[in-house]
């Protein structure tokens, strides 16, 4: 492409937008629905002539439609406006069209400039203990997973065999897990799956199959497991996500609560020209279902919970001569302790409820 027209700075800056198409959009495969489609020869700038003004009008938060052929124009429209404004040197203009371009195919990208150290990013720490136990009234039990670093697996699935020996349901709360170990969803996935079925397929932008795990033997059977609510939330971070969604398509599993962090495993930092980069998604996760997660994107529970809640009902009712009715009745005190466990937790509660309507009905997936 000849850009001798152009004075130098701002020749560099429409090779520069190219390369990033290139180097971003390049890799995505020709039957993807949402790739961007190539960006025609005749759309090369021969001839300097108006464009969008640059400011803060100027929308650059989304393409006018998410097919293709519309989506690579909004591409054009915005290189070009990079290439040849005055300002494409600001790094606050560069990083505001750098993040609008990449975030089309990963909202969670982050465009990080030259001065910028995105391989520093101080990571939480991953170890034990992983997870931690609680027994609740009503033979119910919650597992708090802390995090998913290498050996959480191990640790949560000996927790799960603990709690089915006895419990009739059980929380497995993801609400504040973060972690990266991806390996270890095998372990826990495994103890509601049948040996032998796929958990889900890992493969690069290209489609290739880097990674398939597979359920393993466990010593007992899905069906002779109590039933268990996943609770997700926008703390459930990086390998937690994608055990949630793997969970999610498991026999005898309800997933709940709300939309993920978005923080998936398998982002990378991709360098650019003049030593900018991005840190995206560079890979695609197949489920056994065989949904597509781009990687780009949150898990969404199956039962989304309301934004709030209603109060818990005060259920104090009295008998005629003024005694406490749930302190007369058989299981009323473990079912009073349980809803003052549950009563500031209103997601919990939902899922307490739940379980113990699924225990009334004897239920078994």
């Amino acid at each position: 492409m000849k850009t001798a027209w152009l004075p130098p700075a701002i020749g560099r800056r429409y090779v520069m937008a190219g390369a990033i198409v290139l180097a971003l959009y390049g890799r995505l495969p020709a039957e993807d629905p949402h790739a961007v489609e190539p960006l025609p020869a005749s759309s090369a700038v021969a001839e300097p002539r108006p464009l969008p003004e640059i400011g803060a009008n100027m929308d650059l938060a989304a393409p006018p439609t998410h097919r293709a052929p519309d989506r690579a124009a909004w591409l054009t429209a915005v290189l070009e406006t990079l290439a040849l404004s005055d300002t494409s040197d600001e790094p606050a203009w560069r990083r505001r069209v750098l993040q609008a371009i990449v975030q089309q195919e990963d909202p969670g990208a982050r465009v990080f400039a030259p001065d910028e150290m995105p391989a520093a990013e101080a990571a939480p720490e991953e170890g034990p203990p992983f997870c931690e136990t609680e027994r609740l009234p009503r033979d119910l039990v919650r597992i708090a997973v802390k995090n998913m670093g290498s050996g959480a697996g191990l640790a949560i699935a000996a927790s799960l065999d603990d709690a089915a020996h006895s419990a009739v349901g059980i929380v497995l709360d993801l609400r504040t897990t973060y972690g990266s170990s991806l390996p270890d969803i095998l372990h826990v996935a495994s103890r509601y799956a049948r040996e032998g079925d796929r958990l889900f397929e890992l493969r690069d932008r290209q489609g290739r199959t880097l990674m398939i795990e597979r359920a393993v033997a466990t010593g007992r059977t899905p069906a002779a497991r109590p039933p268990m609510v996943v609770l997700v939330g926008p703390q459930t971070r990086g390998a937690a996500e994608l055990l949630a969604a793997v969970l999610d398509r498991c026999p005898g599993v309800l997933t709940m609560g709300h939309a993920t962090a978005n923080d998936w495993p398998f982002r990378e930092v991709v360098s650019l020209p003049d030593g900018w980069s991005v840190r995206l998604s560079t890979r695609r996760l197949v489920l056994a279902d065989g949904e597509t997660l781009e990687g780009a994107k949150p898990f969404v529970p199956s039962r989304v919970l309301p934004a709030t809640f209603p109060p818990d009902p005060q259920a104090s009712e009295t008998t005629a001569n003024g005694l406490d009715r749930r302190k007369t009745l058989p299981q009323e005190a473990d079912d009073r302790a349980l809803r003052e466990r549950v009563r500031s937790d209103p997601a919990l509660r939902y899922a307490v409820d739940l379980l113990l309507a699924l225990a009334a009905l004897e239920w078994r997936d």
